[in-house]
């Protein structure tokens, strides 16, 4: 999201290729319109609204080499424009936010710092510390080898605050995750801590303790079954999964750059089989995934669960894509009508993550209420088009 000074609206992107505007005062979202909207890979696309232009900075990464760019967009007219600068490569999840003491859009991230000059059209490197936007060689521990953090401008203090993201460590595959506050000066270009790390850097989870171990779908000695203690509802065995909508297992054109492809697809029933897969495994690999690219309902997905009687659901589990946020809903049997049971939050930290405790599935989340179902569904609600499930665990007794 940005904000639009002029308009006062909070302007927000999907991952359709809307563009919306949110009034506060109003409480009311409404369509903008675009005349000549870019074919922009919306995953892979950062923007921010720049007030010595009036426009809408974007930054588009194809995730091809040399495939990122500027656009710029003109919320009073819907107009696209491509910039003719030669844009950096800033890799994996970066942050952006317009600096306006000096009138600059930045980005940090993929090893480098960079700021935009939309007067001039011109990109101008603060930072530069790898030869690749994804290699964190001679870029250390800086802000800059950062993902998935996030940045503001601080109008009180004329800098640039930045918070969280994953940090590369010493192995290739390990990363940590810490909780500090950094501040960022364009005109000095330092960056000054303002809140430490809380525990180190420690990752929230086992994610960075080593390499992510792959295993087999359905390979049941490598996986966790949920726990059952005496006192605990009872593991819920379903009878019958059914995927809608999707397609499942298909690459969607312009979604993301990864090709990757389950080799077999996951069979649907291992979404509820009881067993959960490595937390961080790889979203592809013995899940049943889709992508989606479009806000067209005929485009939808959603995983159909039948439990195979009545039951009375006091909690639930669910494994799945870490960045993406889902609905878990049931079926009254009485009136067929579907009702949300609970929104899955988003994970903590890479791959595959258990809610509502990334590392425990022992953990449940418990139901605001118990609930009599015979069914369930499970949908994506927001995310980055690339969605993929392990486990969806549910725990009642049946229905007297």
């Amino acid at each position: 999201m940005t904000y639009d000074a002029v308009s006062g609206l909070v302007v927000d992107w999907n991952y359709a290729g809307g563009l919306w505007g949110y009034d506060v005062e109003t409480d009311a979202w409404t369509s903008i319109r675009q005349s000549n909207p870019p074919a922009i890979r919306i995953s892979g696309s950062l923007f921010a609204y720049d007030t010595s232009v009036d426009r809408v900075i974007a930054y588009a990464d194809t995730g091809e080499p040399g495939g990122a760019a500027t656009w710029l967009f003109d919320i009073r007219t819907g107009a696209w424009s491509k910039s003719g600068a030669v844009t950096p490569d800033f890799g994996s999840d970066p942050a952006i936010a317009y600096d306006e003491a000096s009138e600059r859009t930045v980005i940090v991230g993929g090893g480098r710092s960079a700021a935009y000059d939309a007067t001039a059209d011109r990109w101008e490197t603060l930072f530069e510390g790898s030869a690749s936007g994804n290699q964190p060689a001679g870029c250390a521990a800086r802000p800059e080898c950062r993902q998935g953090h996030q940045m503001v401008y601080d109008s009180v203090n004329d800098r640039l605050v930045i918070y969280g993201g994953g940090v590369p460590a010493a192995a290739v595959e390990d990363w940590v995750y810490p909780d500090d506050v950094l501040a960022f000066d364009l005109e000095t270009r330092e960056w000054t801590v303002l809140l430490a790390p809380s525990d180190g850097g420690a990752a929230p989870t086992d994610c960075g303790s080593g390499p992510v171990v792959s295993v087999r779908p359905g390979s049941a000695p490598d996986r966790a079954q949920p726990s059952t203690g005496p006192d605990r509802s009872p593991w819920i065995p379903a009878a019958k999964v059914t995927l809608h909508g999707g397609p499942f297992f298909t690459r969607v054109a312009g979604v993301a750059d990864e090709p990757w492809s389950s080799t077999p697809p996951a069979d649907p029933a291992t979404v509820v089989d009881g067993l959960f897969l490595p937390e961080c495994q790889l979203w592809t690999e013995g899940t049943v995934w889709w992508e989606g690219a479009t806000s067209d309902p005929s485009s939808r997905a959603w995983i159909e669960i039948d439990l195979g009687g009545t039951f009375v659901l006091d909690a639930a589990v669910v494994q799945a894509d870490v960045n993406d946020e889902y609905r878990l809903s049931f079926r009254d049997p009485e009136t067929a009508e579907w009702t949300r049971l609970w929104d899955v939050p988003l994970g903590e930290a890479g791959g595959m993550a258990t809610r509502p405790d990334q590392g425990d599935a022992s953990v449940r989340w418990p139901l605001a209420r118990p609930v009599v179902t015979d069914a369930l569904r499970l949908e994506e609600t927001s995310g980055d088009a690339q969605y993929s499930v392990s486990e969806i665990a549910v725990f009642g007794v049946p229905a007297p």
